[in-house]
Formats: C-alpha cells, sequence, structure tokens
C-alpha cells in the first residue's frame, strides 16, 4: 500500500476524525478519537498524554515538571533512593 499527497497526507474514519496527519518536511500527527496524541518535531516528539512503558533509556538530561518524582511502584515520595547507606536521591 502506497499513499502520496503533494504537501500532506491525512487518514480520518467516515466522519471525519483523524487518525492520521503527515505534513511534507515538517511534523507527523497521531490521533486517539479525534485528538492529537503524538506530533513529531525538529527535535524529537511532542506527546499529550501519560506514556507508558516496560523501560526507558535516557541519554542526557531529564527535566521533570512536577513536584513529586516516584522512583518505584511504592509511589511513595519519602523512599530513598539506593540502599540505606548510599542516598542518591534526596528531596
Amino acid at each position: 500500500l502506497l499513499i502520496q499527497g503533494s504537501n500532506a497526507v491525512r487518514l480520518t474514519n467516515t466522519s471525519g476524525s483523524n487518525y492520521f496527519q503527515g505534513t511534507d518536511g515538517a511534523q507527523v500527527q497521531l490521533y486517539y478519537g479525534g485528538a492529537t496524541k503524538l506530533t513529531t518535531t525538529s527535535t524529537g516528539i511532542d506527546v499529550t498524554g501519560d506514556v507508558g512503558g516496560d523501560s526507558a533509556t535516557i541519554s542526557g538530561d531529564l527535566t521533570v515538571d512536577t513536584d513529586t518524582l516516584y522512583v518505584d511502584s511504592t509511589n511513595d515520595p519519602n523512599r530513598w533512593f539506593g540502599n540505606s547507606d548510599v542516598h542518591k536521591l534526596i528531596w
């Protein structure tokens, strides 16, 4: 299946809600329920909503825009990161 467009390609359902939109030389957008969930940018991606996964590897800086960061499944913000003798992450 080859789908081509001169400036953009858009896939919709029969009522016109977007599934996918790609713009030549620019962003690609993926939709869920007609709402944009993932957009490619010149520097990476922009995600609207939650991101889930089995693991993550981050090479570079990580900025977390929240008051609480959970580092394990207990959701306890007071839990130490590392063993009791070596505290690597302290709020």
